[in-house]
């Protein structure tokens, strides 16, 4: 684990590495709010991003998730006011939580897979700046027989 608030504010913290065969399973919530690191690599064993995780990091506009992950809960504002562009969603995420990606300005691209466990998505608020691209690999038809609650994603215009 890494624990609440373990580099939260560490403003000349800009690079970060996390070995791949890490046995980390939770980033504990504002471990690393308002820091300067540009990407993060988040280990497959990973199944928790905790709330306000990664928010306001001014830099970052890389996170990298491989399909393979164990990441199974996004809690809310974890990625908030970054600068992330594009952001995969691993098939065993069965919750995202309230405005996970809200202000980031520079999000094109989200993606959900076919194979996707997907249930919930809360509140996402997507700021839509310029052309964004939202790949839903399952057709929303068969998103609502499966019962997955999609509740308010896109802002008010």
């Amino acid at each position: 684990i890494i624990s609440p608030y373990s580099f939260n504010e560490c403003t000349n913290l800009n690079k970060i590495e996390i070995s791949p065969n890490s046995n980390l399973q939770t980033i504990g919530s504002n471990s690393f709010y308002y820091t300067n690191i540009n990407e993060i690599f988040n280990p497959p064993k990973v199944s928790i991003i905790s709330e306000c995780a990664f928010s306001r990091w001014n830099n970052l506009s890389k996170v990298e998730i491989l399909p393979n992950s164990n990441l199974q809960t996004i809690e809310s504002n974890s990625f908030y006011y970054t600068k992330i562009n594009e952001i995969f969603n691993p098939s065993k995420v069965s919750i995202i939580s309230e405005r996970t990606f809200s202000s980031c300005l520079n999000l094109n691209k989200f993606e959900i897979p076919q194979n996707s466990n997907l249930q919930t998505i809360k509140k996402m608020h997507f700021m839509i700046q310029k052309s964004k691209k939202f790949i839903f690999h399952r057709v929303w038809e068969n998103w609502k027989k499966d019962g997955v609650v999609i509740q308010n994603i896109w802002p008010k215009l």
